[in-house]
This record gives C-alpha cells, structure tokens and sequence, in this order.
C-alpha cells in the first residue's frame, strides 16, 4: 500500500503544472582576467646604485577584487657573502589583494595593495677556494617587511599602471588575458 502511494504521489507531482513550469537558466558565473605586468621606475628609499628598480608580476582580476603575486628588484641589500662586502639591490617577494574601483565594457580601473617581504642581507662562511660561500652552502638571507601599492587602467587588453612601494616609484605596462 506504501508503495503504490509514493508511487501515485510521484506521478502527479511530476505531471503537475509546477512541475512542467521552465525553471529560469543559472546566470553565468563572472569571468576573471588575467593581467602579467612588467615595471621599472626609480628608487625612493635608501639604495641609490645604479642599478633601474623592476618588478613582474600577475594579477587574477575579478569583477569585485583582485589577487596576485609580485616579485621586485629593489631596494638595498649588504652582500656578505666571500669576502665581498657590497650594497646591491634586493628582490622582493610581495602578496597583492586589491579591488575593482570601475568598470566599463572596454575599461577598467583597479587598485591594489602590496605586502611582502625584501632581502636586507645575504651572509655565509667564505670559501677557502674562491667560492663565493664555504663548500657551496646557500647563504643566510635576512627579510625585512615591503608594502605598497599598485593601480592600474586598462583599456581593451592593455593597462598602464603605477606600483609605489617604500623602496622605488615604477611605471608598470601590462598585457591582460
């Protein structure tokens, strides 16, 4: 008896007019771009060598936010390695989070802000036969925090932007995808 009541409860729900109604098609989710940019501009901080401050680095671009990763030559690190002692230029290595502030269907205009860390230092023991460390060993580096920020504006697939840290002021060219 159970059975043929859930059977006939089927049945008619199925043949039902709400079960016959056009349920309306799952909007599309938004789709992300992809921008890979390349800087260069001066240095603001403490490193005045004669070496261009540069970064590269992607951002995935959202409707709303934005995230990426961006990887910079700038700022002052001592070179302790052998028995150098040089003030060169340090990478950092930064996490952007940022956010769409308008959007057209051909342009764009986004934000973001950039934390990371920077190379201060690179030591070891010297070498007893020219190496720059002893037996090879990878030197010790020393971190210190980077913050910034990037905004860029797009047009079609190509953004001008600027990218500020506490260490160099660069323009940055990018491509989106």
């Amino acid at each position: 008896m159970l059975k043929k009541l859930s059977l006939a409860l089927t049945l008619m729900i199925s043949a039902s007019p709400i079960a016959a109604q056009t349920w309306p098609e799952q909007t599309e989710r938004p789709k992300a771009e992809m921008m890979w940019y390349f800087g260069a501009g001066s240095s603001t901080g403490s490193y005045e060598g004669d070496k261009t401050p540069l970064s590269m680095g992607g951002l995935l671009l959202g409707d709303r936010f934005n995230i990426g990763f961006d990887l910079g030559y700038e700022g002052q690190m001592l070179d302790a390695r052998g028995n150098n002692y040089a003030l060169t230029q340090g990478q950092s290595y930064n996490f952007m989070i940022g956010a769409n502030l308008h959007k057209t269907e051909k342009t764009r205009l986004d934000a973001a802000l950039l934390v990371g860390m920077r190379e201060t230092a690179q030591d070891c023991p010297s070498s007893l036969i020219g190496y720059a460390c002893y037996a090879g060993l990878d030197p010790d580096t020393t971190y210190e925090g980077n913050y910034g920020a990037l905004v860029t504006y797009s047009f079609n697939k190509t953004a001008l932007g600027l990218r500020v840290t506490g260490e160099s002021v660069q323009g940055v060219l990018g491509w989106k995808f």
